[in-house]
């Protein structure tokens, strides 16, 4: 089990606990959305991500292998320019993680995200997360120009932004014997990614503000490897 926290430097003199829910919320430690366990000032309602509240003052991660992240906050009053989390692009706020050296920002919850994921469009070869780099998504058939999942051998790629959108497992075809992947799902049919035209920012053609961290989250959760395992692809 894990602990109860008596107390964060983000919030002191307050007592934080472990609760759980299903509602949404906005983490206080991050600024970024939140769901599922978290921890509670009872008190002044202030909450933390599970991660937020435990996370270590510095990390090593594979997506800035060259030097360890050390935790940093960052009040209002403090802030001299924008700075955008490496990974999901959304701002980076209040606590996060930097490399002062290559100016390499990333949210907590962005630490989590796996290295690798297995992928039923691509069972050959779990895919694996890569910088940005010539390429098409495989689900929306857009430009990759972001952090993206593929499979270099196969030169296959997945924007972070669709890898748990809705797909169906490549079928065989009855006269060539050939394996045919099915149409991806119409624009808006999923709750992720900047190709559902109700979470597209407007007229921006990104993401909008936090969805990359709920994918994100999800992924941190093992969502993508328990849907596949669970037969549920489609």
């Amino acid at each position: 089990m894990k602990p109860n926290i008596k107390e964060h430097f983000t919030n002191p003199g307050h007592s934080l606990t472990e609760v759980y829910g299903s509602e949404e919320f906005h983490c206080d430690g991050c600024k970024t959305p939140g769901n599922g366990p978290r921890y509670r000032c009872h008190t002044c309602d202030s909450t933390l991500h599970e991660y937020c509240g435990v996370c270590p003052s510095t990390l090593s991660t594979f997506m800035h292998p060259q030097h360890q992240l050390k935790q940093v906050i960052r009040t209002q009053g403090r802030r001299v320019n924008e700075r955008l989390c490496t990974l999901c692009r959304d701002e980076v706020e209040g606590l996060f993680y930097r490399c002062a050296d290559c100016d390499f920002n990333i949210h907590p919850l962005c630490t989590k995200i796996p290295e690798s994921v297995p992928h039923p469009l691509h069972p050959t070869h779990q895919l694996k997360l890569q910088t940005s780099s010539s390429g098409r998504c495989s689900v929306c058939k857009g430009e990759c120009t972001s952090w993206r999942y593929g499979c270099g051998i196969c030169s296959f790629d997945i924007h972070l932004e669709c890898i748990l959108a809705p797909c169906e497992t490549p079928t065989i075809s009855r006269s060539m014997g050939a394996p045919t992947t099915p149409a991806p799902p119409p624009y808006g049919t999923t709750d992720f990614g900047p190709h559902n035209t109700n979470n597209q920012a407007q007229g921006t053609g990104k993401p909008s503000k936090g969805m990359l961290s709920k994918i994100i989250y999800s992924l941190s959760m093992g969502m993508l490897t328990n849907l596949i395992a669970g037969g549920i692809t489609g």
